[in-house]
C-alpha cells in the first residue's frame, strides 16, 4: 500500500494515493505492522496536501498519534523528526497543548551535528514551538519564558548550522528573527531568498521594513504582494 501511495503521488494521482492511505489506516492492524511503514504513512499525510486525512487520522486521533510518537521516538531515529517538521506549524497553531506534549517527549537528536536535513527539521520544530509559546494568550510564567527562550536559541542555532539555501528554510529563518524583533537579522536572511516575488516573502519583508522604520519600503512590499 505504501508503494502504491507513493507511485500514485509521483503520477499526480492524488485520489489514488488517498485511497491507498485510507485503506491502510482503516483496514491494517497498526500494532502488527512495521513501525517504519506506519510512520511512513503518517509522513504521507503530514502536509497540507492531505489536510483532510491529517484531520481524520492525526487531529481526530491525537492521543493515538502522541502514544505512537512516545513509543518510537529515539534520538538516533530521524523519521519522527521529519514527520514533526511537516506537522509543527499545524500542531503549534491548532493544537498547542498537544504539541507541547509531543515536544516534551523529543530527545535531543544524537546525530544532529552531522545531519543537515535533521538540523533543518529540528530548527523548524523549535521555531513552531517558540511561536506556540509566544502566542499562548496567557501571562507567561517563568517556566514558559525559559522554554520560549530555549526554543528560540535552539531554532537559531540549527538554522545557522544548517546554512540553508532553499527558500522555504530561509523564509522560516527570517520569520524566527522577525517574531523576536531582530529586524536587521531578519532582513539579512531575507536577502538570500531567491523568489522575492512570492507573496509570503513580500508580506514578511513588509513587516521587517516596518520594524526597521522603512515605511516606504514596507508599503512597496505590500503593494507588490497585492
Amino acid at each position: 500500500l505504501l508503494q502504491v501511495a507513493r507511485i500514485k503521488n509521483k503520477l499526480k494521482d492524488q485520489a489514488g494515493a488517498q485511497e491507498a492511505i485510507i485503506t491502510f489506516f482503516e483496514n491494517v492492524d497498526i500494532d502488527r505492522t512495521s513501525i517504519t511503514i506506519t510512520l511512513s504513512f503518517y509522513q504521507e499525510i503530514s502536509t497540507n496536501k492531505y489536510n483532510k486525512l491529517r484531520t481524520a487520522y492525526i487531529d481526530n486521533q491525537i492521543e493515538e498519534f502522541i502514544n505512537l510518537i512516545s513509543i518510537v521516538v529515539d534520538k538516533e531515529f530521524d523519521l519522527p523528526y521529519k514527520i514533526l517538521e511537516n506537522l509543527s506549524d499545524h500542531l503549534g497553531f491548532n493544537r498547542k497543548d498537544d504539541f507541547e506534549k509531543i515536544i516534551s517527549l523529543l530527545p535531543y537528536p544524537a546525530n544532529i551535528y552531522s545531519n543537515y536535513p535533521l538540523m533543518k527539521a529540528y530548527a523548524r520544530i523549535q521555531l513552531a514551538y517558540f511561536k506556540a509559546l509566544k502566542y499562548k494568550g496567557e501571562n507567561p510564567d517563568e517556566s514558559i519564558s525559559l522554554k520560549k527562550a530555549n526554543a528560540y536559541k535552539q531554532s537559531e542555532e540549527f538554522f545557522n548550522l544548517s546554512n540553508p539555501t532553499d527558500d522555504p528554510s530561509l523564509r522560516k529563518f527570517a520569520e524566527l528573527y522577525l517574531i523576536e524583533g531582530h529586524f536587521k537579522k531578519a532582513l539579512e536572511v531575507s536577502k538570500k531568498i531567491k523568489d522575492l516575488k512570492d507573496p509570503y516573502v513580500l508580506q514578511t519583508l513588509c513587516k521587517i521594513k516596518r520594524g526597521l522604520g522603512d515605511f516606504p519600503g514596507s508599503i512597496n512590499a505590500i503593494d507588490e504582494a497585492i
